[in-house]
C-alpha cells in the first residue's frame, strides 16, 4: 500500500511539473520582512553578482520593495518553467542574436543587502526600456529550437518604482567606470565601424585579448599583461588602432598591420581617449 501512495505521489508532482502547476510558488528562500538596519551595495555589468567592484551611489530604496522584488524573482522555478518556456517575457539565443544576448547581459545590476548578519540579493536587467528577471537557460540539445535564456518581465508596479533608482545606478556606475577605468572598458568593445570587437578573457594568470569581425569569426589574438594589472582596451574613433591600459606596461597602442594588430611604439594617444592613469 505504501509503494503504491509513493508511485501516485511521485506521478502527481510530475503531472503538476508538466502543467505548470509550480511555475510560481511560494519558495522556500523567500525573504521575511526586514526589521533593523541594513547595508546594501550595487554591482553593474554582465555577472554582476561576482563582480568584486560595488558601485558608489546615494541610492536609498525603502526595505519592504527590495523584499517584494526579491520574493516576485524568487517565484519563478526555472525546473517548471523548462517545460513552459512559452510563459516567459523575453528570450536571446547567444549563437543567432551575439548582440542582443551581449546588452542584455552587460545591462544586469545586482542588488546585494546584509542585514542581521544575513545577505540577500537579486539582479534585475534591462532591454528596450522594461525590466526584467533572468530565469533560465536551456541548452536546447533535444529541442534546438527552444535554446536560449529565458527573461521573466517585471510587474507595472515594480517597474515603475525600480526603474528611476536603477536609473541613477547606472549613472553612477558610469562615473565610477570613468574614475576607475579612463575611457577602457573590459566589456566588448567594437571599433569604430562595427567591423571588429575585442572580448576580454583569461589565460592562465595573463589577459587574452581576442579580436573578432563582425560575423564572430576570429581574427587576432593579444596577450598583453597579467590579469592583475590589466584596466581595460580602448579603441580609436576613426581607425583600427587597439589601446590597451595596464598597471606595469602603462598605455600602449596595438595597430593593424598585415591583418594582424602589433605593438605600436610609435603611436600617439588621441585626446580623447583619458587613461585612469592621467593626471
Amino acid at each position: 500500500m505504501k509503494s503504491k501512495l509513493l508511485c501516485f505521489t511521485v506521478v502527481l508532482l510530475a503531472l503538476c511539473m508538466m502543467t505548470g502547476c509550480f511555475i510560481k510558488h511560494k519558495n522556500r528562500n523567500a525573504m521575511d520582512r526586514i526589521k533593523g538596519d541594513i547595508e546594501c551595495e550595487f554591482r553593474v555589468g554582465k555577472d554582476a553578482k561576482t563582480r568584486m567592484d560595488a558601485i558608489e551611489t546615494d541610492v536609498v530604496f525603502d526595505k519592504d520593495k527590495f523584499v517584494d522584488l526579491f520574493n516576485e524573482q524568487a517565484q519563478y522555478s526555472p525546473t517548471s518553467l523548462k517545460y513552459h518556456t512559452d510563459d516567459c517575457s523575453l528570450k536571446v539565443n547567444a549563437q543567432d542574436e551575439p548582440d542582443k544576448w551581449e546588452e542584455i547581459f552587460n545591462s544586469e545590476i545586482n542588488i546585494k543587502v546584509m542585514y542581521d548578519r544575513q545577505s540577500r540579493n537579486v539582479s534585475v536587467y534591462e532591454y528596450n526600456s522594461k525590466l526584467y528577471f533572468f530565469v533560465l537557460s536551456m541548452g536546447g540539445k533535444s529541442k534546438p529550437e527552444e535554446q536560449g535564456s529565458y527573461f521573466m518581465k517585471l510587474s507595472k508596479e515594480m517597474s515603475e518604482y525600480w526603474k528611476p533608482l536603477l536609473k541613477q545606478v547606472r549613472e553612477d556606475a558610469a562615473e565610477y567606470q570613468l574614475n576607475e577605468y579612463g575611457c577602457f572598458t573590459v566589456e566588448r568593445a567594437y571599433s569604430y565601424d562595427g567591423k571588429y570587437f575585442t572580448k576580454i578573457s583569461e589565460s592562465g594568470d595573463s589577459i587574452m585579448i581576442t579580436i573578432n569581425d563582425k560575423n564572430n569569426e576570429l581574427v587576432d589574438m593579444i596577450i598583453p599583461c597579467r590579469k592583475s594589472d590589466f584596466w581595460g582596451v580602448c579603441w580609436e574613433n576613426d581607425n583600427y588602432n587597439l589601446w590597451i591600459q595596464s598597471g606595469d606596461v602603462g598605455v600602449v597602442c596595438y595597430s593593424l598591420k598585415g591583418g594582424d594588430w602589433v605593438l605600436n611604439s610609435d603611436a600617439v594617444r588621441p585626446d580623447y581617449i583619458v587613461s585612469k592613469y592621467d593626471t
